[in-house]
């Protein structure tokens, strides 16, 4: 646990980040022990997903051969999600890839975690 590491109190500490929830500076869930730093970045990954103009927004770039993601292999992703709502791993980075300027999966982690 944080307050092991940072010495304090888990009581202190749970009452901290309660607090910090309440001002909508963190979401916590206190019963999985999960926060998240930065909930409009949470929001803005969701938005990405989360959408009613993919057929119209989501499409391939040259720059995804860099990726190994063909244009054929992309517009399978693409038919699956929009017909299916199934979202494979390699079209979620190209979603949340809009967030940044390349399709930097850790990026999106280092700021979840």
């Amino acid at each position: 646990l944080l307050s092991d590491e940072l010495d304090i109190n888990e009581d202190v500490a749970r009452r901290a980040t309660k607090f910090c929830h309440d001002l909508g500076d963190v979401l916590f869930f206190e019963k999985e022990d999960l926060v998240f730093l930065q909930p409009s970045f949470l929001i803005d990954i969701i938005k990405c997903v989360i959408r009613h103009d993919h057929k119209e927004s989501t499409y391939w770039t040259e720059k995804m051969v860099d990726h190994n993601i063909s244009e054929d292999q992309f517009n399978r992703g693409k038919d699956l999600l929009l017909q299916k709502g199934e979202l494979e791993q390699w079209l979620l980075e190209v979603l949340w890839s809009r967030l940044y300027d390349n399709l930097a999966e850790s990026s999106i982690m280092n700021n979840l975690i």
